[in-house]
């Protein structure tokens, strides 16, 4: 019998949560049930083998107004789910024992309900991070104030425009300034690619100047999402003297979210060209237990349930729109994946492999 000891986090209404002294304090409380209930499901998990969806990415939209050169996700002709279908889904996570809600696209802030979803989302306990470019912030910060955390790509300097569209970088800087006027957490996802290798510090000196903390992420190669991005990838041995440089930033006190073990997990990679190891043995000293489809997942913008974003199309999906959230997520597999570089995921494996340098990490600075 599994252990089902759940706390609920006390719903504050969006129109009373002012930025106050105490209001952090019972933000933090929240955060700390979302942390205690993920801690007794992934106990299930070991004991029981009780699969839990813990965290959830979902996508909102397949639509964008940007074109960034290694990102396809925009010119994917999808239908989008309904503003009541996705707060039922929402319910059926809750219900199913979700702590963490990814919302994503596309741009999510091309949806016009974007701030009632997020808000419903947190009314419902649930930790909510939303992924964006920040370009349309300005004209949606108030439907998002509520997000735990707003994540921005942030290629640096010489390299954001490049990758996306003349005055991009500008936006971005004041999307920032925007967000962290209103005191929302700002999360940056730096790639590593072969032209913004070169702004790290830049990147780290900005987000100790402004206030925002930053991931560092491998450059991703999955087709179905990316196309075929060869042209962007930096050599092996870039690739290595970069994450060596961001291992001693992160020693030197620099806002960094990646713990230490996925640095080191990245940095032995055998080759930073292929994401993903599918249907072919990865090597040992590289192996790490994949908790998608068992402790996480992802929901397409259609309601398709996959393992990851990586196994989309490549694996049978069940629509949760059809069967039920709960029963899509139980059907899903992973399908002859053994490994990836994909640092939301490898994080989140690391943490359910209980790795203590991960866990530490997740305790000091989320």
């Amino acid at each position: 019998m599994a252990i089902n000891v759940v706390f609920r986090s006390v719903t504050i209404p969006a129109h009373t949560q002012s930025r106050n002294k105490k209001n952090f304090h019972d933000g933090q409380t929240m955060n700390f049930k979302n942390y205690l209930n993920s801690g007794i499901s992934v106990l299930n998990y070991y004991l029981f083998n009780k699969k839990t969806p813990l965290s959830v990415i979902l996508s909102v939209t397949s639509k964008c107004n940007f074109n960034c050169k290694y990102c396809h996700v925009g010119n994917q002709k999808k239908k989008n789910m309904t503003t009541k279908q996705i707060l039922s889904l929402i319910d059926q996570m809750v219900d199913a024992g979700t702590q963490r809600l990814g919302i994503q696209g596309g741009e999510p802030l091309l949806r016009k309900d974007i701030g009632k979803i997020i808000n419903y989302s947190k009314s419902k306990g649930l930790f909510v991070t939303l992924g964006s470019n920040g370009s349309l912030l300005p004209g949606k910060i108030n439907k998002v104030k509520n997000v735990d955390a707003l994540v921005l790509s942030f290629d640096g300097p010489s390299a954001h425009d490049r990758y996306r569209k003349k005055g991009s970088y500008r936006q971005l800087i004041g999307a920032i300034k925007l967000a962290r006027e209103n005191n929302i957490n700002v999360w940056n996802t730096t790639v590593l690619s072969k032209y913004s290798i070169n702004d790290i510090d830049e990147v780290l000196r900005l987000a100790k100047e402004m206030g925002f903390k930053t991931y560092f992420a491998p450059l991703m190669q999955v087709p179905e999402t990316t196309g075929i991005i060869n042209e962007f990838f930096p050599t092996q041995e870039e690739q290595k003297r970069a994450i060596k440089k961001i291992i001693k930033r992160k020693k030197q006190g620099y806002p960094i979210l990646n713990s230490y073990e996925f640095l080191d997990y990245v940095y032995k990679w055998p080759d930073f060209r292929k994401t993903q190891f599918l249907n072919e043995e990865l090597p040992k000293k590289n192996k790490l237990k994949c908790f998608a489809s068992e402790l996480f997942c992802h929901i397409d913008t259609n309601g398709d349930v996959y393992p990851c974003i990586n196994m989309m199309y490549k694996t049978k999906a069940y629509n949760a729109l059809k069967v039920g959230f709960k029963k899509a997520f139980e059907k899903a597999s992973k399908n002859g994946c053994n490994g990836c570089t994909t640092f939301s995921f490898v994080e989140l494996n690391l943490l359910f492999n209980l790795k203590f340098r991960a866990i530490y990490n997740l305790l000091k600075d989320y």
